[in-house]
């Protein structure tokens, strides 16, 4: 009996201890993870914090991607296996507006908040500076593996990338993520320009379409400055309450994105019709980067009506607005885009451009188009093929002139020659027997 008054104070006294452990360690785990939505520096629901990335050294990549387009991507192969809200990736799809997506290919330039949880349409996102941006022109998107394994890093750069219609203004930011943690980091080595300036109108932070997840830094404010990093930091013990999907479809966005002169062409002729086309050119003809139109009408797509085709052209000095788009009717009455084709690019500024059609040219029974650069020589034949409006170049070239008729397309003074007609064989046009 003596004994046992002896130990029961020090049983209890261990309970009591041991009680406390428990809901002392079940109370920092219910707190490891955060909402579904959440804002740095977190956790999200998933376990990923974010804070500033003092001590990291910013990686310049000189691997070119070749994305010299606006609004498009570039997959990248992964050189060691990457985990992101908790699947494995080998591979991931950067965009030129400066986000990167495993499991969608989106293009879509108009950033939205994460406040309200993941964008649908984006997948899971790494969003180190989502805005509107260019790289037509400007600017490149490139890569590099950095370090050795099992310590590799795999860097995404945006460098000297402009807004979409300023291109005196460049941002350069860069993503690395890192092997063996996962974790990822934002640099932003300048992002003080005039338009959209510290990230006035970019969405910077993370997402989960699948799980539902989000975790935002900034949206649409001057969130970040020159020289500095953000560095977002995978759990060590994700939430395993969380299940991610075991498989995923890879969504391709392949719509209209309508912005810039072709979403005022399409509200013009939708609010006023033709009567509002004249007055929509001398507004163009007359802004500080100046290019002209060039339209017709024709039943071009075999819908029974006719389709508005216009072209606009920037010239040598703003060629960045050379392109071509063909309006159609849809199933409500109104206006949308059948073809958008931007013609110029910083390998190919067609400046000399003419459009003329009307005709049948390939024996499909509706009207056919010819695009023609006279300093060049190119030739592009603007046509309906499997009930889709198509823009083909074709293997033709000619300083001269190019008529049309019915059936034919005529080439005068070409390399010498005189008066040439051509006739559609299924697929190019060859000298007429």
């Amino acid at each position: 009996m003596r004994v046992l008054r002896t130990v029961w104070p020090v049983l209890v006294l261990l309970l009591v201890v041991g009680l406390a452990l428990f809901f002392f360690w079940r109370g920092r785990t219910a707190v490891a993870y955060g909402p579904l939505i959440a804002f740095c520096p977190g956790p999200d629901h998933y376990g990923y914090t974010c804070a500033p990335g003092t001590g990291y050294t910013y990686l310049p990549a000189t691997t070119e991607s070749f994305l010299y387009r606006d609004d498009d991507l570039v997959t990248l192969s992964l050189p060691f296996p990457f985990t992101y809200y908790g699947s494995e990736y080998t591979e991931l799809h950067a965009s030129s507006n400066g986000n990167i997506q495993f499991t969608t290919r989106n293009p879509a330039y108009f950033n939205q908040c994460l406040d309200g949880g993941p964008i649908a349409g984006m997948g899971d996102m790494i969003a180190p500076f989502w805005d509107d941006l260019d790289l037509s022109f400007y600017g490149y998107l490139r890569y590099e593996t950095v370090g050795v394994t099992p310590n590799r890093i795999f860097v995404v750069e945006w460098v000297d990338v402009p807004p979409y219609g300023s291109p005196d203004d460049r941002f350069t930011f860069a993503v690395q993520l890192f092997e063996g943690s996962n974790d990822i980091l934002f640099w932003y080595q300048d992002v003080a320009a005039v338009r959209g300036h510290n990230g006035r109108s970019a969405t910077i932070g993370l997402q989960s379409e699948r799980l539902g997840i989000a975790l935002q830094y900034s949206c649409n404010q001057p969130a970040v400055a020159d020289a500095t990093a953000l560095h977002f930091v995978h759990p060590a013990q994700p939430n395993t309450a969380v299940q991610p999907a075991a498989s995923f479809v890879l969504e391709d966005k392949a719509d209209f994105l309508l912005k810039g002169d072709l979403a005022l062409l399409l509200d013009t002729v939708n609010r006023q019709g033709t009567a509002g086309l004249p007055a929509l050119n001398r507004r163009w003809l007359s802004e500080v980067e100046p290019r002209h139109s060039q339209w017709f009408w024709a039943d071009i797509a075999g819908s029974g009506r006719d389709e508005l085709i216009w072209l606009w052209q920037g010239g040598q000095r703003h060629p960045r607005f050379t392109s071509l788009a063909v309006l159609g009717y849809d199933k409500s009455g109104q206006m949308a885009p059948l073809l958008f084709a931007p013609l110029a690019g910083r390998d190919d500024q067609p400046a000399h451009l003419q459009l003329k059609g009307g005709l049948d040219l390939t024996g499909n029974g509706l009207a056919d188009f010819i695009l023609h650069d006279s300093e060049s020589g190119q030739i592009w034949l603007v046509t309906a093929v499997a009930e889709a409006v198509t823009l083909q170049p074709l293997d033709l070239t000619c300083r001269g002139s190019v008529g049309l008729l019915t059936g034919q397309l005529v080439l005068s003074g070409c390399g010498g020659k005189g008066r040439q007609p051509y006739v559609w064989d299924g697929r190019q046009f060859q000298p007429a027997p």
